[in-house]
């Protein structure tokens, strides 16, 4: 009797990836986080003339920014905290996993044929849940660390406006993933909404280029 979705190697490769996913899931999202959010986040803030080639157009590093703020910390803790606990929930259907498939591999020989059926339809129903439960635990994650940034980034707006209005900005790029083929930093925010944050790193060189 041969079922290949238990084979061996196949049942190895697929607990494996899934330990790593739960353990991986907490890392892709604290080194792209920043990256997730600001992608989403539009700073497009339309305050001035309607003209086009009257606008003054300012730029800002907004990743640098999140990444330096005092608050960061605690929601990476609490993104950690949440992580262990997703992981700690789904411990015992792993753990029920790998009971069910050593008993099906240590007594396959005196199985009959319905009993073998009966257990691979377990294994395998314990199997498609593991993949539902990874699927919902990547969403969970993504809606908590949307959750813990959002008053990361109403702070940061927040002195964004200031800045616009008290110089005379129309639009605010962000530099996060954009190729800019010349950018005047005489128009870039980035340290301005640093100093009125509080945050305390190095003053930001020039880093304006033809």
């Amino acid at each position: 009797m041969v079922l290949v979705r238990l084979e061996k190697e196949s049942r190895s490769k697929y607990f494996l990836a899934f330990i790593v996913f739960l353990s991986g899931t907490f890392i892709r999202f604290v080194k792209n986080f920043l990256n997730i959010m600001t992608r989403l986040l539009v700073f497009g803030l339309m305050l001035a003339s309607p003209l086009i080639f009257a606008q003054k157009v300012g730029t800002i590093d907004s990743q640098l920014i999140l990444s330096n703020m005092d608050e960061i910390k605690t929601v990476q803790q609490e993104l950690q905290a949440y992580n262990s606990k997703l992981e700690t929930d789904v411990k015992p259907q792993i753990d029920a996993y790998q009971s069910l498939i050593k008993e099906y591999q240590d007594n396959l020989k005196t199985y009959t044929e319905e009993k073998a059926r009966l257990m691979q339809d377990s294994i395998l129903g314990i199997e498609n849940n593991l993949k539902r439960i990874q699927q919902n635990g990547a969403k969970l994650l993504q809606l908590k660390n949307d959750e813990l940034m959002r008053p990361l980034y109403q702070k940061m707006s927040n002195a964004i406006r200031l800045i616009v209005q008290d110089k005379g900005y129309s639009q605010i790029l962000t530099l996060d993933g954009n190729n800019f083929a010349y950018i005047d930093p005489k128009y870039d925010i980035t340290q301005q909404v640093i100093d009125s944050l509080g945050i305390k790193i190095e003053p930001l060189k020039e880093t304006g280029q033809k």
